[in-house]
């Protein structure tokens, strides 16, 4: 686990990444159910399936930690190239790279990634970038990502 030590107090912003709907619809679900059953810690969460529109919104909520739950797999469009993001296998990767880029004043910025794709790439890809975790989507229920996004905002 990487990044500053984390309290119950913390205002925390969730941020879901996927261009698959169904994904997107389960995952969501299970993280706006976790927010409501722990309003005390002041968790927001924010989907999107389309990269642009959350690397736009990166730049617009601050004073926040953010934890960004991010698709290894989808397409890279204008914002990335096609030998960046290996013609879409890793554009969640690439997405992550540039956060960091992006948001170098918020206090804490954490990441995992999601994929159906060879997990040991996309780890590779990754190198010593220091993300919370590598999840396979299809071995991790709603429910599994909501308790990984509780470790995380708990410090566990």
């Amino acid at each position: 686990m990487t990044g500053d030590a984390v309290g119950s107090n913390e205002r925390w912003l969730v941020v879901l990444v996927d261009d698959d709907d169904t994904f997107l619809s389960d995952y969501g679900r299970g993280l706006q159910l976790f927010s409501v059953a722990h309003s005390r810690r002041e968790v927001e969460i924010a989907t999107f399936n389309d990269a642009r529109e959350a690397m736009e919104f990166a730049g617009k909520k601050t004073g926040r930690r953010w934890l960004w739950i991010l698709d290894s797999m989808m397409p890279f469009r204008a914002d990335f190239s096609a030998a960046e993001t290996r013609s879409g296998l890793l554009t969640g990767v690439s997405m992550l790279k540039r956060l960091r880029e992006i948001q170098t004043t918020e206090r804490a910025v954490r990441f995992v990634i999601l994929t159906n794709y060879a997990k040991e790439e996309v780890e590779a890809a990754l190198g010593d970038a220091g993300i919370d975790g590598v999840v396979s989507k299809l071995h991790c229920t709603p429910r599994q990502l909501a308790a990984k996004v509780d470790g995380i905002i708990m410090g566990r």
